[in-house]
């Protein structure tokens, strides 16, 4: 296998996981579990991003080393936008709370 099709392999699989993620927290929501719905937004956002950022090097990536100063990297090496890395930072922050208070 050569390393674009490993780098593909890796991609579908972050997305897969992403949409896993996704799908589940809707799940709770339904079920007004407010705590695991946020959970599942961040690791449905830090396999999202994982995908974006395996292609250019980064691997296993983590979102609150990724964002800290202001997301600088995230900005500058996988070349999101702003609002991109403020509604990650935004995530983070909102599941790092909740954490916090259970």
């Amino acid at each position: 296998m050569s390393v674009d099709e490993q780098v593909r392999e890796k991609v579908v699989k972050y997305l897969a996981r992403s949409r896993q993620a996704l799908e589940t927290g809707r799940l709770v929501l339904e079920h007004e579990d407010y705590i695991a719905a946020v959970n599942r937004a961040y690791y449905a956002i830090f396999y999202a991003a994982n995908a974006m950022l395996t292609p250019k090097g980064w691997s296993e990536a983590s979102i609150p080393a990724l964002l800290r100063p202001s997301g600088s990297i995230l900005l500058r090496r996988a070349s999101l936008s702003r609002n991109s890395v403020v509604f990650m930072a935004r995530q983070f922050n909102t599941r790092h709370e909740r954490s916090k208070g259970q």
